[in-house]
């Protein structure tokens, strides 16, 4: 017999169900307090789901959304997959909900900041662990001051991890927490109490018999997907390499043509 999957907050659907409980805001704002190096008074969640007005952007929404005391609205979202698009997805996330959020009444409301982290599992180019990203001039000038996204290359912490980088995990521990499971997380447990709550949901998690329902659904269909989209690319290079064959072979008898006149 198989042994079961161990399912980590690195999956989307497993964050939600650990850290969008009310009873569990502790662990969420620990965790955007590590992400953002900054102490939050008071954090409240938004649903996402409602928070998308564009209709165009229907079903695609951010994995989390939070209002702080200090007019701070912070997006996560965990992109665990390679997909070549998720930066300009994840960048409509952001856009929408400023365009949607930012003016009240007759006024545009300057104050609130708008945030969204990314935590990347994905291949990423940068080899910083993390990337802060303005809307601002070449040379540095930002258009606006209260937009930013934030990108956590999430396999540069896990490299920390690996190097049992001491200083490194107790700075970061909800960040490193993240794709850990109870036998790892409970090594480091003993820096932060609130870790023993986090293992304690992630083992309720992981024993919900529909929670893993869900997750095998949502794997069986991204193997699905990329399946299709393999299968797609390589007809299409197929079909491109016969095209480009056919073409040479025309234009090779044209021109042998156009010798012989």
């Amino acid at each position: 017999m198989s042994e079961k999957k161990f399912y980590t907050a690195k999956e989307d659907r497993c964050f939600k169900a650990l850290f969008l409980q009310e009873s569990n805001k502790d662990l969420l704002k620990a965790l955007l307090e590590d992400a953002l190096k900054i102490k939050l008074m008071d954090i409240t969640l938004i649903n996402s789901i409602k928070a998308n007005n564009n209709r165009k952007l229907k079903f695609k929404y951010l994995d989390c959304i939070v209002q702080t005391s200090d007019n701070k609205r912070i997006g996560i979202e965990i992109n665990s997959t390679n997909l070549d698009y998720y930066q300009i997805k994840n960048s409509c996330y952001i856009f929408d909900d400023y365009s949607s959020n930012l003016k009240a009444g007759n006024n545009y409301d300057a104050s609130m900041q708008f945030i969204q982290i990314n935590f990347t599992f994905a291949d990423n180019t940068s080899n910083k662990i993390k990337d802060e990203y303005y809307l601002q001039t070449s040379y540095g000038k930002k258009f606006v001051d209260n937009l930013l996204i934030i990108e956590y290359n999430m396999k540069k912490i896990e490299e920390k991890w690996v190097d049992k980088d001491e200083q490194f995990i107790k700075d970061n521990l909800f960040l490193v927490s993240i794709d850990r499971n109870l036998e790892e997380l409970n090594l480091i447990s003993k820096y932060d109490e609130r870790i023993k709550k986090y293992m304690k949901e992630l083992k309720r998690v992981n024993e919900n018999v529909k929670y893993r329902q869900y997750m095998t659904e949502d794997e069986k269909r991204i193997i699905e997907e990329n399946t299709i989209r393999s299968i797609a690319t390589r007809k299409g290079l197929e079909e491109g390499r016969k095209l480009g064959i056919e073409q040479g072979i025309e234009q090779g008898i044209e021109k042998g043509k156009q010798e012989t006149r």
